[in-house]
């Protein structure tokens, strides 16, 4: 370094993977320092090393343009493929998915071989990787701790395209250090984080990852991780698979019925995942177990098995989630499980289910999904963690049934389309969303806890009142309550309020300045309106027979629908920022007042008593498109 005093140097360190490699020159980075005009280029595999860079570039992929001027290039010396080829080129460059490397190594492997052996080549690519990009890929993969490539596999095996937090955490189960593991592959950039937090890795790696699988195992029967039909089948099957560690089984791959004996699972003593999903076609097959399945084994910790043929079935003590949704379950299992992992619970659609167990010794229990059980009678879920509840569609739920109360960490709870639901047990206070869309019998409600955001009560064709709204309520819809016949102090921060079809109501008290939607269509016996918000862009009243008048309508007002109110007379000034009025059968309406300029549509078919016309906005003499639409039909004075 001495030697480099007071000259001008550019330095390359390409392929750097351990941080003593570039200590000696941080340390020594003054004589090299932006002053002197030098400038020092590291190449790494991995981000972490370089934290205490002056600035950090990431090499972007090549565009399919690029990538395949690069692959003519080493397959056929030029920039542009010949006529013959073209498709095929276009084929291996979609596999190589604009990697450099890997279009080199094939353009180099296929430069001067025949039509026949390209193809030969891209079938074989589909099964086994081409070996010289899968040395190179495997680089970064060999730098990974223990821990850290079983996260890589489990990825490339299961978990691409899943999401981040929910994969860390089932991870985090299996005891691979996951948080810390992931950013580390993140970092070595053999996986990415899509904008919708979504696990990616590009197809290569993936490939080579499961090649790493396939090579690790003595045959295609003892693999640690199985997601091939063949290897599944086979496994299960011979009852083989000492080594196994997960299975993913795509029931859209069956030809016809699996039928497995009861201790299929018996030797797989390490397996930790099982996922038995799909098979959503009418008369699509199935997994079957003619003779019932004896155990799970003990070290289960993740368990979806969509359409389970299995009326009841016993959990292993490990697991910590429980997805068998359209399952033919009655029931789990008789007695108690202490199960005391278990973290989530879904058995949305499995429509012979009649009860839940006891769970309240599932103290990590968070969330309980049962959409769609429609033979459920009974409920007992009670874990001092719970917070999620989903019970939407259970038709035959007459009332919740606890060991005392609902948990006191309960935070959402959706018994949509619970029509047999009379009343509810006292909200806990730490409650933040509740649904109760079409419970018909639904009379009361209990006092409501002060951080409730959302109340949905479309369709409680039996609820007359409310309780006490809280001041943190964000959203209240009551369309369809028939019988509700007046509601109380409504909290400030409600922005939309859909009241369509109350057909008892009859006026509202002050409305939140918040407010952006206010829908009253269909409200027959409504007669008057409070002073409207500033905020207020939406106003529908469709269908208020008696509604004569209007108050001033606010400025910020760009709807304004009016259908069928048969007593109205007269319009308030309109805002300047109105751009739809429906007026159609407004049959006491004599005038209308100034329409504003920014007006796009304007109905007024049947309007009997019209005596005439305001002036119409400028733009309509030149066919501007001020108004869009005129409907004057049936205006018999007009």
């Amino acid at each position: 370094m001495k030697r480099l005093r007071r000259k001008n140097v550019f330095i390359v360190l390409d392929d750097v993977n351990t941080s003593e490699q570039l200590e000696k020159l941080i340390v020594e980075r003054a004589i090299l320092g932006p002053q002197t005009g030098s400038r020092v280029v590291v190449t790494t595999r991995n981000k972490q090393l370089l934290s205490r860079c002056h600035q950090i570039y990431e090499i972007k992929g090549l565009s399919s343009h690029h990538s395949l001027q690069l692959f003519c290039s080493a397959a056929f010396r030029e920039k542009q493929p010949k006529d013959e080829y073209e498709v095929l080129s276009k084929q291996v460059v979609s596999y190589c998915k604009n990697i450099p490397l890997a279009l080199k190594v094939l353009g180099s492997s296929l430069c001067t071989r025949k039509i026949e052996a390209w193809k030969s080549e891209l079938k074989k690519l589909q099964e086994i990787p081409n070996k010289d990009i899968h040395k190179v890929l495997k680089l970064s993969y060999d730098d990974l701790e223990c821990f850290e490539q079983d996260i890589f596999l489990d990825i490339a095996c299961f978990f691409r395209g899943k999401n981040r937090d929910w994969v860390t955490g089932l991870l985090e189960a299996f005891g691979f250090y996951a948080k810390s593991g992931i950013e580390v592959l993140l970092d070595k950039a053999l996986i990415t984080i899509s904008y919708d937090n979504r696990i990616e890795m590009h197809d290569l790696l993936q490939e080579m990852g499961r090649g790493i699988v396939h090579r690790k195992s003595d045959d295609t029967r003892r693999g640690s991780r199985l997601w091939k039909f063949e290897q599944v089948r086979d496994a299960l099957k011979h009852n083989k698979g000492t080594d196994v560690e997960g299975i993913k089984l795509d029931l859209e791959e069956l030809t016809a019925d699996l039928f497995w004996s009861s201790d299929s699972f018996a030797k797989m003593t390490n397996l930790r995942f099982l996922q038995i999903s799909g098979g959503r076609r009418l008369n699509s097959s199935n997994v079957c177990f003619p003779n019932g399945l004896e155990t799970l084994p003990g070290e289960l910790k993740f368990l979806k098995w969509d359409r389970c043929c299995l009326e009841s079935l016993s959990l292993p003590a490990q697991l910590v989630e429980l997805r068998m949704r359209s399952s033919r379950l009655k029931k789990l299992w008789d007695g108690d499980q202490n199960l005391v992992n278990l973290e989530k619970i879904d058995l949305s659609y499995s429509k012979d289910l009649i009860e839940m167990p006891d769970l309240s010794k599932a103290e990590k229990l968070k969330r309980v999904k049962l959409s769609d059980c429609k033979s459920l009678r009974q409920l007992r879920v009670h874990s001092k963690s719970l917070r999620e509840l989903i019970l939407k569609g259970c038709s035959s739920l007459g009332k919740l049934v606890y060991l005392d109360e609902l948990p006191p960490s309960l935070q959402k709870l959706d018994l949509n389309d619970c029509r047999h639901l009379e009343s509810l047990p006292q909200l806990p206070p730490s409650f933040e969303e509740l649904d109760l869309n079409n419970c018909w019998n639904l009379k009361h409600l209990p006092k409501l806890p002060p951080s409730l955001g959302s109340l949905c009560l479309n369709n409680c064709r039996e609820l007359e009142s409310l309780p006490e709204l809280p001041p943190s309520l964000r959203e209240l819809d009551l369309n369809d309550c028939r019988k509700l016949k007046h509601l109380p102090k409504l909290p400030p921060s409600l922005r939309n309020l859909p009241l369509n079809n109350c057909r008892e109501l009859k006026s509202l008290l002050e409305l939140p300045q918040s407010l952006v939607k206010l829908h009253l269509n269909d409200c027959w016996k409504h007669k008057h309106l409070p002073q409207l918000p500033p905020s207020l862009e939406s106003l529908h009243l469709s269908n208020c027979r008696e509604l004569e008048s209007l108050p001033e309508l606010p400025l910020s007002l760009k709807e304004l629908d009016l259908n069928d109110c048969w007593k109205l007379k007269h319009l308030s000034k309109l805002p300047p920022s109105l751009q739809i009025l429906p007026l159609n059968n407004c049959r006491e309406l004599e005038s209308v007042p100034e329409l504003p300029p920014s007006l796009e549509e304007l109905h007024f078919n049947g309007c009997w008593k019209l005596k005439h016309l305001p002036k119409l906005p400028p733009s309509l003499v030149e066919l501007g498109p001020c108004l869009k639409k005129r409907k004057l039909d049936d205006c018999e004075k007009a």
